[in-house]
This record gives C-alpha cells, sequence and structure tokens, in this order.
C-alpha cells in the first residue's frame, strides 16, 4: 500500500507550495505547486552577493530597491552633526547681523530666523530651536522702538501720505505681525502639545518630532526667559497683558526650578517699573490666582509683594482738601499775587511736558490701586486661611506696607491680630511680625486709638529668648525694628519696669547671639540708657528690699528688674569680636556721648539695624577686616638675639687678646720723663 504513495524527492533547490489536499483512492493525497522566485527576492540575493564578494551589481530595472547605506561610526555621525551646527549657526548670525544693522530694510529676514524656531532635523532641531530663539530675543530687544504701534485703520490708509510715512507705518506693521508671530512661537514652546489646536496637529507642514522631557523642560524654562525678559526691558510695547498671563501662573509651577525664576523676574519688574500699569496688571493677576487656588498657592508667589516701592499713595479725600485748602489760600491773595500764581503754575506745567516728567498724580493713584488689591488679598487669607502656609507672608507683607492701611480696617485688623497673638499657635516669626504690624499702625494714623498694646509687649518680652546665632538674620532685624517702634519712638507711653525689664533681657540675650547680633542688641541698650535716665540703676549692684529679680517670669512690669545688674556686660569684655568688646567697655561706663569712652561717630549715629547689616559677615565680608598674615621670613643665621651674641663673643675674644698681649708687656722699665717713650720688651 506503502509503494502505491509517490515518493517525495530530495535535494531539490525548486520551491514548493503546498495546496489543499484531496481525497483519492489510496487516502489523502498531499497536492504542492512548483513557486516561481520573485523579483525583489532576485534583487536582494543579487544586492547582497555583491556586497560579499565585493564586485558592482548589475544595473537593474525601475522599481527596484535602492541600495543599502554602509554603516556609520559614532564619531562620524557626531561630526556630521557638528556641520550642520554650524552651518545654521553661520546662517543664524548672517540674518541676525543684517536685521541689527539695517531693520528696515532687513525686516523680512525675521521670517527666515522664525522658522528655524520650528526646525525639524531630528539630530539638530533642539540645539538649532535654542539659538533662534535667544538670537531673535536679542534682536526684539535692539530694535523694538521706545513707544507702542498702533495699526492704522483701513481709512488712514487711503488717506494720502509722504513716502517715508508710508514705509515706516508699513516697517511698524510687518514688526509688529512678526513680534505676534514669535511671541505665540514661544507660548507653544511653553505649552508643549497642549499650545496647538486640532487644526494645527492635522496639517503636514507641522512638526510631529517627540521631544524628551528633558529636553522639553529646558526649552520650556528657555521660552519663559525669553517671555520675562521682554517683560522687564519692553514693558510699554505691544501685548504685554498677553505676556503677563502666560507668565505669572508659572509662579506657583512644580518646577522649583521654573517658578523661582519667574518670581524673581517679576520682583526686578516691581523695582524697576516706573510707571506702575504693569505692577498693577501682576498684582490683579495674582490675587485672582490666589483666590481661584482657594490659597492653595506657593508663599512665594505673595512674597514678591515685599519688593513693592510703594511710600505713598493718594488717600481718599485727599484731592479735594486740596482743592478746598487752594480754594482758600486763593481767597487771602490780591489780583496780582493770583496772577503771578498762576504764570508760574503754567510755567511749571510747560517744563514738566517738556521734560516728560511723569504725573505724579496718576502714578499716586496707580499706588493707591496696587495697594487696595494687595491688602484685599491679605485680608481674605486672614479671613478665610489663616492656618494656611500663607500666613507668614501676610502678616510680613502687612508689617511692611501697615502704615498705608485705610484708617477704617484698623478695628477689624486689631481685632484679627489680637486673636492670632493670644492663640499662641503662630511661630515667633509670624509673632514678630504680627506685634510690627500692631506698633506700625499704632505710632501713625493710629495714634488717636483707645487700644491698649500691654499683650504685644508681654508676647514680644516672651519671644526674644527665641532668637540665637542659629535663627536668619531676618528674625533679628524685625525684632531690633519691633523694639525700636515699641519702646524709643513711644518712650512717653512706656513705664520704667517695662523697659529695666527688656534692658535687662536684652543683655542677656546678647550672650547667645552672633556678633552682628550681639552689636545691634548692644545699641538697643545704649538707647534705652539714653532715653530713660533711671535705667543707671542696673549699675547698682546692691538689692533693694522689694523682692528677687525673676528672670524666668514672662510678665515685665512684675519681674523685678530693678534689683539686678547688667553682669553680661562682663562676659562680653572677652568677646572675640572688636566691636562687641568695644560697644561692652562704652556700656560699663555709663555710655557716655562724648569724652573718654565715647563710641565712634560711624557707630555712635547709626540705628541698630544698620549696625547689624554693618557687621553681617554672612557674605564672608568681616568688619573690621582680618589682618593679613605677617609673611614667613626666612631668619639669618645671626639675625636678631643670635646677631648680639656673636657680637659679644667676638669682643670677649679682643679682649681677651689684648689682655693676653698686656701680660707679656714689662710695664716696670717703661720711662715717663722723658719726652719719648721706649718701651722695652723682655725677651722671652
Amino acid at each position: 500500500m506503502y509503494e502505491k504513495v509517490p515518493r517525495q524527492g530530495r535535494g531539490s533547490d525548486r520551491v514548493m507550495k503546498a495546496l489543499l489536499p484531496i481525497k483519492g483512492k489510496g487516502g489523502i493525497v498531499q497536492r504542492t505547486v512548483e513557486m516561481e522566485p520573485e523579483e525583489d527576492d532576485a534583487d536582494v540575493a543579487v544586492e547582497t552577493a555583491a556586497g560579499v564578494n565585493g564586485t558592482e551589481p548589475a544595473p537593474q530595472e525601475d522599481g527596484e530597491k535602492e541600495e543599502d547605506l554602509p554603516p556609520i561610526s559614532a564619531a562620524e555621525i557626531f561630526a556630521r552633526r557638528q556641520k550642520k551646527v554650524q552651518e545654521k549657526k553661520r546662517t543664524i548670525a548672517m540674518l541676525s547681523s543684517a536685521l541689527i544693522e539695517n531693520p528696515e530694510q532687513n525686516v523680512k529676514k525675521l521670517k527666515e530666523l522664525q522658522l528655524l524656531m520650528i526646525e525639524k532635523d531630528p539630530e539638530i532641531f533642539i540645539t538649532v530651536r535654542k539659538l533662534a530663539t535667544v538670537s531673535l530675543l536679542e534682536i526684539y530687544k535692539d530694535i523694538i522702538p521706545e513707544y507702542r504701534i498702533r495699526l492704522t485703520t483701513d481709512t488712514e490708509k487711503e488717506q494720502s501720505m509722504k513716502t517715508d510715512t508710508k514705509q515706516l507705518l508699513a516697517y511698524e506693521e510687518s514688526l509688529l505681525n512678526y513680534y505676534k508671530t514669535y511671541l505665540e512661537r514661544l507660548e507653544r514652546m511653553v505649552k508643549g502639545d497642549s499650545g496647538k489646536t486640532k487644526q494645527q496637529k492635522k496639517r503636514k507642514h507641522m512638526d510631529n518630532i517627540e521631544i524628551p522631557s528633558l529636553a522639553f523642560k529646558e526649552m520650556r524654562r528657555l521660552a519663559v526667559r525669553c517671555l520675562l525678559e521682554l517683560l522687564e526691558t519692553q514693558p510699554h510695547f505691544n501685548f504685554r497683558t498677553n505676556i503677563i498671563a502666560l507668565v505669572v501662573p508659572f509662579m506657583d509651577h512644580r518646577d522649583s526650578q521654573l517658578s523661582a525664576l519667574v518670581c524673581d523676574y517679576v520682583r526686578r519688574v516691581f523695582r524697576e517699573d516706573k510707571e506702575g500699569e504693569v505692577t498693577l496688571e501682576i498684582v490683579r493677576l495674582i490675587g485672582r490666582l490666589v483666590k481661584a487656588h482657594k490659597f492653595c498657592v506657593k508663599p512665594a508667589m505673595l512674597e514678591t509683594f515685599m519688593s513693592l516701592k510703594i511710600r505713598e499713595i493718594e488717600r481718599p479725600g485727599e484731592r479735594e482738601e486740596k482743592k478746598k485748602a487752594k480754594k482758600d489760600l486763593r481767597q487771602n491773595m490780591s489780583r496780582r499775587e493770583r496772577k503771578r500764581k498762576k504764570q508760574i503754575h503754567e510755567l511749571e506745567k510747560e517744563l514738566e511736558s517738556a521734560a516728560a516728567c511723569q504725573d505724579k498724580r496718576k502714578r499716586l493713584r496707580i499706588n493707591a490701586e496696587i495697594i487696595s488689591l494687595v491688602f484685599l488679598t491679605y485680608f481674605r487669607i486672614l479671613k478665610q486661611a489663616r492656618h494656611s502656609k500663607l500666613i507668614s507672608s501676610v502678616l510680613a507683607g502687612l508689617a511692611k506696607f501697615a502704615h498705608l492701611i485705610n484708617v477704617e480696617f484698623f478695628d477689624d485688623l486689631f481685632s484679627v491680630l489680637n486673636e492670632l497673638v493670644d492663640s499662641e499657635e503662630l511661630p515667633y516669626r509670624d509673632a514678630l511680625h504680627c506685634i510690627q504690624t500692631a506698633f506700625v499702625i499704632l505710632s501713625g494714623q493710629g495714634e488717636m486709638l483707645n487700644i491698649d498694646p500691654l499683650r504685644f509687649y508681654r508676647h514680644l518680652y516672651r519671644s526674644l529668648f527665641h532668637l540665637h546665632a542659629g535663627v536668619t538674620s531676618e528674625d533679628v532685624v524685625t525684632a531690633l525694628e519691633c523694639l525700636h517702634i515699641m519702646i524709643s519712638k513711644r518712650r512717653k507711653q512706656v513705664s520704667h519696669q517695662r523697659v529695666l525689664a527688656f534692658t535687662k533681657r536684652l543683655s542677656t540675650l546678647s550672650l547667645q547671639l552672633s556678633a552682628n547680633g550681639a552689636v545691634g542688641v548692644l545699641a538697643s541698650v545704649r538707647n534705652f540708657l539714653h532715653t530713660d535716665s533711671k535705667t543707671d540703676i542696673l549699675y547698682d549692684t546692691e538689692c533693694q528690699g522689694s523682692g528677687l529679680y525673676l528672670p524666668e517670669l514672662n510678665e515685665p512690669e512684675y519681674c523685678n528688674a530693678h534689683n539686678t545688674a547688667l553682669y553680661e556686660l562682663h562676659l562680653l569684655t572677652k568677646h572675640y569680636h572688636p566691636a562687641v568688646r568695644q560697644f561692652s567697655d562704652h556700656l560699663l561706663i555709663g555710655a557716655p556721648s562724648q569724652g573718654a569712652g565715647q563710641l565712634p561717630v560711624e557707630m555712635s549715629r547709626k540705628s541698630p539695624s544698620d549696625l547689624f547689616e554693618a557687621f553681617d559677615a554672612s557674605g564672608m565680608r568681616f568688619n573690621p577686616p582680618i589682618p593679613p598674615k605677617a609673611p614667613n621670613r626666612k631668619q639669618s643665621k645671626y639675625s636678631g638675639k643670635r646677631l648680639q651674641e656673636f657680637q659679644q663673643d667676638v669682643i670677649r675674644e679682643v679682649v681677651k687678646g689684648a689682655l693676653a698681649v698686656t701680660e707679656k708687656i714689662d710695664t716696670s722699665i717703661i720711662d715717663f720723663s722723658n719726652r719719648k717713650h721706649i718701651v722695652r720688651t723682655v725677651e722671652t
């Protein structure tokens, strides 16, 4: 039966293809058919054989596959990439030079540069995009005019103009369009794929290159930096509001480096803004973001308010009072005086317009709007998020701008401050800011308020020992400012016992502070000794019969500070810093203002805070400077005492030799009677 089944041939090079089997008399029969070799397989075989044998393949017909490229080493790939980068750099340099040299004629070259911001070569696209972005930034900073460009309307275009005017308008329009495109591409770099619309993603010319996450972060950081540079250097130009809306939300970004970068530039904008309009827009947007995020933002976002340079604002009703005062003054003036006053006013007005001076009234009005927005954010946090991490920044800001708060808010603000102090939940730093805010208000417009600040004195007295050499310098400065406002400025309203208690506690505190902190505290003690003549009782070592001094009692009125003395000054006379030793010696002899023991003028005229900063060594600046080390001179063999010893030895040897010679002379035969003295030596 098996012999009837057809046998399969062996050793055949034919390629067979299996077909569906059929059922015959002898059973199931497997069917196959011979396959013809395909043209592609033959071509691949020819290319492979040519590559192996080193001979070129025969020419092939159309439709065949291209020859495979030979393998390239890493060094060759790197060299090819460097060559491409150098070519792009040369192109960018030529375009940039032409634009800076003559921007009006070469304004169209901005388009060529901006096309490099979307480079698609996968080997160099990241580097080329960075170079093009930075180059365009420097170009725009150089060619942007010092005014805001207004596009002409259709009616204005139809009017007849000079050729120069038409060219200038065309240049400004082109520049503004290219600048807008540049900002749009920066926005796309900042947002990534989220910055593209669905239609843009479907376009063929849009690059679909996947950027690595690390490279994307670097490019986003670069784009944000470019936007911030434009905002800082060109705050007057178009699209300012768009830039602010794009970069300010990054103040609360999870990328700490990016967030710190934006906060740093915002502080610089606050300090350099002269008109106040940019500051107003940023402050308004920050307030909206804080409210929208339900106060869950980084404290650094609110700490930027500390860089605001606002010292005075336009008070409500102040303009009406000035008008009324001018009207009253004018009624008391004669006709000639009124005429002369009017001429002077017109002349001053012309001088201001000619000198392009900023309008002070406008600036004060903008300052009032900025401060109202800042206080709105602060009060909103105090009311709704008192236990958030922003409370420290809020109290620090209130302490700085407390003199600008409207009188209408004093009662509500003091009730909140009292609750915060009585709760005893605040860290000592926030408590210091809280105390400083309260006394800035009381020393300014709140002098007429009937408020007893005893609890604030008690809390400051209790918080002083939290300061030591390990805390930041800002805390010591805040404490010194609080002491100046609470005791030195209010010396007529502070009891004698309270001054003695603070003086004694400050002298004890100086032992645990750094050198500059000790100098600042001792300067405060000196001020107390000068403002209250009865504090000289602290120099008396005798105790009275009115109780013992209780240093651990946190009640300055009842600690019996008059029964102690300033013993700590004797320890400070052995301090390593010369300024501390000088201050302690000065205080030990009664802090004289003149005569023996007085302080130098550069130290006596400075406030405690200024002295603290003057002797601050945190920046590796020592005051007084450390004397240079004496050079190690190599001593000679016969230097100093050794030279004297050598001279004595030589003299001693000479004397011995002379004495030996005199012993050999016979002095008895010397005849002094003759004029000629003859000395006969004794023959040996």
